[in-house]
């Protein structure tokens, strides 16, 4: 009776120790000292979880050579329980209702893109509390394993030179063509071969006279060479007859890579919208259009049909037939 907490009226509450199942004795006394058997109420207590968890450890290799990078630790604690695990690339907190969470923690994770990429891992309870973010810095660098392949490549059939104009050399890469070379072999070159120039060659010298097939190479930052060339181009030098073989190609077929010593032939073997380019030359020489396309043809060329810089003469007689032939930078006499 002379217990600590007695009160002189019914109390309105009671305040327990904790949550959980709980039974309250109630008991009653009066002024003699004499205290009553007690009657008994359960109750369970569920306390609203106002704590997030906290992130322990998290930790990733600093390189990686793909998208997916091993997650060496990743531990979270909380009040009650961890029920979900997240990690992303932004820096912003995610909702606990959003996608990606996972009930253990994950073992990997795939970033969007190379580079040096930072990765940031979060916790969540049941009570949908989410932990503030620990962060992790990867750099990544793409192992390279595909080849560069050139596009294409033309050479005129006929040099008066032991060195040849490079008309059209053009390669492609997933990452960066680094690396430009020419051989007269169809044996893959090493990459530390000798002659790799880092830009495209516009010339290619020969060590003799005569017929020289030409094929050309290129490769990457990895050290990947590019597969044969599956239209090498042959070239016939011929130097004792410099003022005549330079002169005998008069127009070429940009889309065919297609020299022609006769503009007749030239527009026979054109396709329909084909343009042909001729040289700063008089062409002496009958032109037949029998044949149902449309031709175009642009005069005034240098020798390696780059740059126009004046006009080309036709001295001979045009007859239309069929299709069309459009003409420019031409003079017909």
């Amino acid at each position: 009776a002379s217990a600590s907490g007695w009160t002189t009226s019914a109390p309105t509450s009671f305040t327990f120790s904790a949550e959980g199942s709980k039974t309250a004795y109630a008991w009653a006394k009066d002024a003699a000292g004499n205290v009553s058997s007690s009657l008994t109420t359960t109750v369970t207590i569920t306390l609203p979880d106002l704590t997030a968890p906290t992130m322990s450890a998290f930790s990733m290799p600093s390189t990686a050579t793909t998208l997916s990078v091993a997650i060496s630790s990743l531990t979270a604690t909380d009040n009650r329980a961890v029920t979900g695990y997240l990690v992303t690339e932004s820096s912003t907190k995610p909702a606990a209702s959003a996608s990606g969470w996972t009930t253990s923690a994950p073992t990997s994770f795939t970033f969007s893109a190379t580079g040096t990429k930072i990765a940031y891992a979060w916790a969540k309870d049941a009570a949908g509390n989410v932990s503030s973010s620990l962060l992790a810095s990867v750099s990544i660098s793409l192992t390279d394993t595909k080849a560069p392949s050139v596009s294409r490549f033309s050479i005129p059939p006929t040099s008066s030179s032991k060195t040849i104009s490079i008309t059209r050399f053009t390669a492609n890469d997933n990452v960066g063509v680094i690396g430009y070379l020419i051989t007269e072999t169809s044996t893959p070159p090493a990459t530390n071969a000798i002659g790799w120039s880092n830009s495209k060659p516009t010339t290619y010298t020969a060590a003799t006279s005569g017929s020289h097939t030409l094929y050309p190479w290129v490769k990457d930052a990895a050290g990947n060479v590019s597969a044969v060339f599956g239209s090498p181009k042959t070239v016939n030098i011929s130097v004792t007859s410099a003022s005549n073989a330079i002169d005998t190609i008069i127009a070429f077929n940009d889309a065919k890579d297609t020299y022609y010593t006769s503009l007749q032939q030239a527009y026979d073997d054109g396709l329909d919208g084909d343009t042909l380019l001729t040289k700063v030359i008089s062409i002496n020489e009958n032109i037949n259009t029998d044949l149902s396309k449309k031709i175009v043809v642009a005069g005034g060329y240098d020798d390696q049909f780059s740059v126009v810089s004046s006009y080309t003469n036709l001295q001979g007689k045009v007859t239309i037939g069929q299709g069309a032939l459009v003409v420019d930078r031409m003079i017909i006499d």
